[in-house]
């Protein structure tokens, strides 16, 4: 199956689709999408800083974020930012970031510090990224406790059944 996958993904059709299977993961999708929300937000605020233009960061950004996914939706953003939509209108078509970066541009765009309040939008997201790995730890490891005890029983069961049947045969043997 590992095999399958890193050949499936070399290919471009199945890195999107595995990039879109990442990210809608019961568990790991939600680190992934703050990981993700967080790396756009600091990106995207020291892009700017930097002084480029809205279109050239997004489109920057669209490939450093390093999920073909995401790097497909941000064409439509580039392209809604084009007609000359604002960033914040933009960034919400494409469906990958929570309402709160959204409005959170929203409110830079419109305050002209949009700089200022990515940086501060990105330092709030990073929070959110380690609380979701705290949360996604916490989840995981009981399914490691019991995949775990599922080895052992298989070990067990693969040392006792032999010398059970041995056993069975010797009283077999014993009982003519």
């Amino acid at each position: 199956a590992f095999l399958f996958l890193r050949i499936y993904g070399r290919n471009p059709k199945g890195r999107l689709k595995l990039d879109e299977l990442k990210l809608n993961l019961p568990i790991i999708g939600k680190v992934l999408r703050a990981v993700i929300t967080s790396r756009f937000a600091s990106g995207f605020s020291t892009l700017l800083h930097s002084g480029l233009q809205l279109v050239d960061a997004v489109d920057i950004m669209g490939k450093l974020l390093g999920n073909k996914s995401v790097e497909q939706k941000f064409e439509v953003c580039k392209t809604e930012l084009r007609r000359g939509k604002k960033v914040s209108k933009a960034i919400a078509t494409a469906n990958i970031f929570p309402d709160m970066l959204i409005e959170m541009i929203s409110v830079g765009e419109n305050s002209g510090e949009l700089e200022s309040v990515l940086v501060t939008t990105a330092e709030y997201f990073d929070d959110q990224v380690d609380h979701e790995i705290k949360k996604a730890t916490g989840a995981i490891e009981p399914i490691m406790i019991m995949i775990i005890a599922l080895i052992v029983v298989v070990v067990l069961l693969a040392v006792f059944m032999p010398m059970l049947g041995l056993l069975g045969a010797i009283d077999g043997a014993a009982g003519l």
